[in-house]
Parts: C-alpha cells; structure tokens; sequence
C-alpha cells in the first residue's frame, strides 16, 4: 500500500533535533529534559553484520550467521537509553522520536569491497535488512526509517557495479531496501534522500518522486544543509516543499535532518561555543519552524571529550553552548554541496554522518 503523506502537527515540534547524542548513558536524561524531540540515528550494517565472512558463506548459512544472535546490534543502544529516560524527565513526557538511517552494507557483499558500494546480491541485502527490521520493530520511537546517507556525495560508490550513475543505483537500494522493510512487518514512515545538500539534492528527490517502482512509498524528504549563512534556510526549504507540490504530494513532510555551519571541526577554528551562540541557533530553528519543515536535525552532541574520531562535528562541548558562526562568507564560497565528491572517504573511514 502506498504511504499516505502525513504533516506533523503542533505542539509536538521535530524542528527540536539532535544527531549522535552524548555516547554516555548519563547525558541522555539531559538531552531529554532540554526538551529536544527528535534524534537521527545511523545504523550501518558493516558494523552489525559478521564481517569475516564471505558472500557465498552467508548464502550458505556458514557457522549460522542468517541467526541474528551472532549479529551485533550493540550501536543502535541509544533506543533503549531514550527509552528508558522518557516520562517526566522529558519536556515532551514521551521516548524520543527516531528517525533511524539504514545505510551502507558489508564489504563481502559489495561490488567494490567497500561499504559504502552498491549491494551485489539483492537477496541477501533485503535479508540483511529484514532482520534488522524485525529487531527495530520492539522500539515503538522508531518513527521514520531513511535509506542510506548522502547517495549523492561520497557516501555511494557504484566502482564495480552495473549501474552508471550514483542515481540509478540509489533507485534500486531504495526499492529493495522498502520491500524488506515491508517484509519484516514494521509500520513506520519510509523516505530519503539524505541529500548532501540543499539545492543540488533535489535532482535526485525528483527522481525519486518521478520513478513509478518507489515514488508510491516516499514518505518523506530529507536533506542536510551546512551553512554559516542561515538566511537561505526558508528559501531552500521552500524549494523542496516546492518539489513535493509539483508532484501533487502537497503534505509530504520535508525534514533537514544535518544542520550546521561545517560538518568539520577540526579545520574550521570557528566551530566553537560562545554566549552569542543562542542566536545563530535561534535564528535557524526560526527559520525551520517558520518554512514548515517537518523536523531538523542538529549535527551533532558529542562532547569533544568522549569523541576522538578524526572528521567528526564537535560543535557543543560539554558545556553545551551552540555553535555561533560568523556571518563572513557567502554560501556561494563554501563547498559544502560537493564535499566528497572529489575525493571520495577511504573505504575504511567512514564518515560519522551516521
């Protein structure tokens, strides 16, 4: 059945979003209680799946690894810990909402041996998924499931593959990674795309809603938008509200589910915390609520002190001050729409989008 669009409706906003929450059990009830309402969650399958196996070992069930006991589910933890911190701790007196990313896929089942590369064997990539499914359906916050992160920057790569471009080949996940979430019996609000960016993404969300094998099970619209000058914000979202009424999909809900003036810390001196912080967030939020987005996503929590990864948005320390960006540099000048695209990520470092 295709998904009916369903706007968000007050007082429950999802403009009040967070992604890569505090690793740390004890500064989730903190997240909560600030009255935060949606948290994005990755959820890689390289890192849930056995990986020292071969394609043709999970086909043929070598040492029972399609029995999700041996799987390791131990980075999706945060369902529980927002779980369990609901009640009258939370402003909103409920679980946080997720909004869960299934992306990539295990080396042994790609084309190029990387995780970031297009499934080889649809059947055990929708077996993969199915299960995973089947596991996330125990969490009734698990309301949106988004496919894949970024296809349209360096996060796809179709090396190997019979599919000429990256937009080809996101139209093919999408397809089978809905099929398997209908298989596990998982309800929930499907969509993409998780573009890199605001304005160049939506060639690939207007294939999606013009391709007659999934545009019937877009649910919704994502995109990211790292951007100092937060004036474009209404007018970017408009354009995607735009793109979903040229398709007579009037309610369909947009969510801009990474936001931030870079996606990298350590080269940018200025993602820092400052009292002056709470109006560059403040103006942001303003313009998210005013365009009608149906959810955004800060990127990210992460006190520096409990995250060394390299590349990561360390924009709030601990001291939670959201980060004030000087209005110096016209969008124009940053290149944050092709920041992979050049130079695609190592297939071992994946970048910590999700």
């Amino acid at each position: 059945m295709p998904q009916q669009d369903m706007p968000i409706a007050p007082p429950l906003s999802l403009v009040f979003g967070e992604q890569d929450s505090p690793q740390i059990a004890p500064l989730v009830p903190l997240i909560m209680a600030q009255g935060f309402t949606l948290e994005r969650l990755g959820c890689n399958f390289w890192n849930i799946v056995p990986s020292n196996i071969t394609l043709s070992n999970y086909v043929s069930n070598f040492m029972g690894v399609h029995n999700t006991i041996t799987w390791n589910f131990g980075s999706l933890y945060k369902l529980g810990y927002f779980a369990s911190s609901a009640g009258s701790g939370s402003r909103s007196g409920s679980a946080m909402n997720f909004m869960v990313t299934l992306a990539y896929a295990p080396r042994f089942l790609t084309y190029d041996g990387t995780t970031t590369g297009v499934p080889q064997n649809w059947n055990v990539y929708m077996d993969i998924v199915s299960k995973v499914c089947i596991y996330l359906k125990a969490y009734s916050s698990v309301k949106y499931i988004e496919i894949w992160n970024e296809p349209d920057g360096g996060f796809l790569t179709i090396s190997g593959s019979p599919y000429a471009t990256k937009a080809a080949a996101y139209m093919d996940i999408y397809f089978y990674t809905v099929q398997a979430i209908k298989a596990s019996g998982m309800s929930v609000l499907i969509g993409g795309t998780a573009g890199a960016d605001p304005v160049n993404s939506l060639a690939l969300a207007n294939a999606m809603l013009s391709n007659p094998k999934i545009s019937a099970d877009v649910g919704f619209l994502t995109y990211h938008h790292y951007d100092g000058d937060s004036g474009t914000d209404m007018v970017d979202a408009y354009l995607w509200e735009a793109l979903a009424l040229n398709h007579n999909r009037t309610a369909l809900p947009v969510f801009v589910d990474e936001w931030n003036y870079s996606y990298l810390q350590p080269n940018n001196p200025l993602n820092s915390a400052s009292t002056d912080a709470i109006a560059y967030v403040a103006r942001r939020l303003s313009a998210f609520l005013t365009s009608g987005v149906a959810g955004s996503n800060m990127y990210h929590l992460q006190p520096p002190a409990n995250d060394s990864s390299p590349g990561r948005d360390v924009a709030v320390p601990p001291s939670w001050k959201p980060p004030l960006r000087p209005r110096q540099q016209h969008r124009s000048t940053l290149a944050r729409s092709h920041r992979y695209i050049d130079t695609p990520p190592s297939p071992d470092v994946i970048h910590a989008d999700v």
